[in-house]
């Protein structure tokens, strides 16, 4: 009974939290889908944004005890400022 109530509220704050007010009648039946496509778009992009950290990082040199501070500041601007350019022309 415990689990069950528990379960039964933990959706309602799902369903609350992630789902626009009246669904599934304020919405096309196509949402749902579309929303785990988003989702996933939103996932795989964070994940393309720390490998690409990560990468950056290390070609800098971070972790290794020749690099400079500098060098790793100005690759991170630069990383920024092509991933804003690319992001308006695509």
């Amino acid at each position: 009974m415990v689990r069950t109530q528990l379960v039964t509220n933990v959706r309602y704050v799902l369903y609350m939290t992630f789902l626009p007010v009246g669904y599934p009648d304020s919405v096309k039946p196509e949402y749902l889908e579309y929303q785990m496509w988003d989702c996933i778009q939103g996932m795989s992009s964070y994940l393309r944004s720390v490998l690409t950290t990560k990468s950056v990082l290390q070609g800098a040199g971070v972790g290794s005890a020749e690099a400079t501070p500098l060098a790793a500041a100005l690759v991170w601007v630069f990383r920024d400022g092509i991933g804003m350019i690319g992001s308006l022309v695509f």
